[in-house]
């Protein structure tokens, strides 16, 4: 897809709702001459396809998606790009991952309360040095996790209001384990 094919595209989404100065009367700080040009031959911006998505209810998933293969395809590899749209549209390229949002302060200042974490379903392995997420009730939370001089793991919050747990041999089977974070946001 060019960009004109995704400016024709999303024109014809466009129109199949609402006429192009009535998306800008709903939606004042458009102005009728950029949702033109966005029409012709200039990529949007992403709050716009947004809108756009939400006026005319046509897949968000799609529009990003297919702005993301325009704008990358002179700068990345196929694969790159793959995973930068799953990144993007949180559908990794490994369907064992999900992203969270942490619901305490417990990692702080590394990982704030409300930041988005992507975690690695697969990875429960409770590996020191690493951080894991867990359920805890209807929550998520995230600790990183050491281990003694004798074999024993602690999972540790970087806040002092949370307390570390030491894991006896049984207890790691009463843990909820989500998986290993693999990144986070603080920009929420």
């Amino acid at each position: 897809m060019t960009v004109n094919d995704f400016c024709a595209l999303i024109k014809r989404v466009r129109e199949e709702t609402m006429s192009r100065k009535e998306f800008a009367r709903r939606h004042d700080h458009w102005h009728e001459n950029t949702l033109k040009s966005y029409e012709k031959d200039r990529l949007p911006d992403i709050d716009y396809l947004y809108l756009l998505s939400k006026e005319t209810e046509f897949d968000l998933r799609e529009l990003f998606d297919a702005r993301t293969r325009i704008v990358l395809k002179s700068v990345a590899s196929p694969e790159e790009i793959e995973e930068a749209i799953a990144l993007m549209t949180n559908t990794s390229a490994a369907a064992d991952q999900q992203q969270i949002v942490v619901e305490d302060n417990a990692m702080e200042p590394y990982i704030q309360m409300g930041a988005h974490c992507q975690v690695d379903e697969k990875d429960k392995a409770l590996t020191p040095g690493n951080i894991y997420c867990f359920r805890f009730e209807e929550s998520f939370t995230c600790r990183k996790v050491h281990k003694t001089l004798v074999g024993r793991l602690i999972l540790k919050a970087e806040c002092d209001e949370h307390l570390s747990l030491e894991l006896g041999d049984d207890d790691r089977e009463h843990l909820d384990i989500v998986g290993k974070v693999v990144s986070a946001s603080n920009f929420f």
